[in-house]
């Protein structure tokens, strides 16, 4: 009797230790206080409005985020928790620029975490009703010609998509003006509709971005002059930006997988002029050849020397940084993006943070 009572404890036990290790291992690390949140109605002409988001560490390690991506140009990041802590709260505050609205709207922002292997989708929306005028719809301006923007952000586009969309113009001039779009690159198809617009006559410029005729990747861009009549277009440039990937649409039955040993090296206290060298490891832990599509970093004062760019599945790579403090004292944050054929991890944020103290 004692036995079978004491196997049955045993069972018991067994069973709850195993309970608590799949909710503990299994559970959300990151949770949302509020992922989806109603502005309401906005009937002000507000210059921007700020949203913030905020979520709860349920992990045990300490968190950072790695990545934040938003598909208009329209919002804009405007602060974030370094490092949050076990059982801590950290914010994402967003600055919303909405004079192009008027109507409902709805926007969504993909966060990623370091050490996290999924996207968080979180939201704001809502609706404007406001009065807008021309001068409001088309705030760029090249001369007397009114654009609705000179920035066209396209976001991340396979290396084998393209995207056509369309800005707005108008006519603000007294006389008729004609438009011609000149210096474009290959990979850019672009036209204006009606080449001859008449005073007070809105028109629009169609576009046609192709990826593959790039021979970059990761972050890329292209700019398109305007010509207005017979006047140097000099000044009238329109910029477009994109971020070219692996077309990941097509379904294989091998793929690599980047796994970063340590995305966040911390160099500690440094003096102003000292050279620090860092190394980031990594492994291909997928069945298919990795690749190193590019590398970027955010400053010039830091140098990357990654001499081997294609990894055979098993293998090890590491990827050395070279900070020069020279001219960068206090607290510094640089950031690296390795863009990769890896369909989870196209997109590699590495991290290097430290102090530069001044010398007297």
């Amino acid at each position: 009797m004692r036995n079978k009572t004491f196997l049955y404890l045993s069972s018991f036990f067994l069973f709850f230790v195993l309970l608590v290790f799949y909710l503990f291992t299994t559970g959300k690390k990151v949770v949302f206080l509020d992922s989806s949140v109603n502005l309401g109605e906005l009937t002000t002409n507000y210059n921007f409005i700020e949203v913030d988001f905020k979520y709860v560490n349920k992990d045990r390690n300490s968190l950072s985020i790695s990545n934040i991506e938003s598909g208009c140009f329209c919002n804009r990041v405007h602060e974030v928790s370094e490092i949050v802590m076990p059982g801590d709260t950290g914010l994402i505050r967003v600055h919303y620029y909405p004079k192009r609205v008027n109507g409902p709207f709805s926007e969504e922002i993909i966060v990623n975490f370091n050490e996290i292997d999924r996207d968080f989708k979180i939201k704001f929306f809502g609706t404007r009703n406001v009065e807008i005028n021309a001068d409001q719809i088309f705030p760029r301006r090249f001369a007397k010609l009114g654009l609705n923007m000179t920035y066209i952000a396209l976001g991340s586009i396979p290396q084998s998509g393209s995207v056509t969309d369309t800005i707005r113009i108008f006519n603000f001039d007294e006389d008729p003006m004609d438009l011609k779009l000149v210096d474009g690159p290959t990979n850019i198809e672009i036209g204006v509709y009606p080449a001859t617009l008449m005073p007070n006559q809105e028109g629009i410029i169609v576009y046609t971005y192709t990826a593959a005729d790039t021979t970059i990747w990761g972050e890329h861009f292209n700019s398109v002059l305007l010509q207005i009549d017979s006047e140097e277009p000099w000044g009238n440039v329109l910029t477009f930006s994109a971020f070219i990937t692996d077309d990941f649409s097509k379904v294989k039955e091998k793929y690599p997988k980047i796994n970063v040993k340590n995305d966040h090296l911390d160099f500690g206290v440094i003096n102003e002029g000292e050279t620090y060298l860092a190394t980031f490891e990594f492994t291909n832990s997928g069945n298919d050849v990795l690749i190193i599509r590019n590398v970027r970093a955010t400053c010039g004062c830091t140098v990357v020397m990654m001499p081997v760019k294609v990894y055979n599945p098993g293998q090890k790579g590491e990827i050395q940084v070279e900070f020069r403090s020279k001219g960068y004292p206090g607290k510094q944050i640089k950031m690296l993006e390795l863009v990769t054929n890896d369909k989870d991890n196209a997109i590699v944020t590495l991290t290097l943070s430290g102090i530069v103290e001044v010398v007297n």
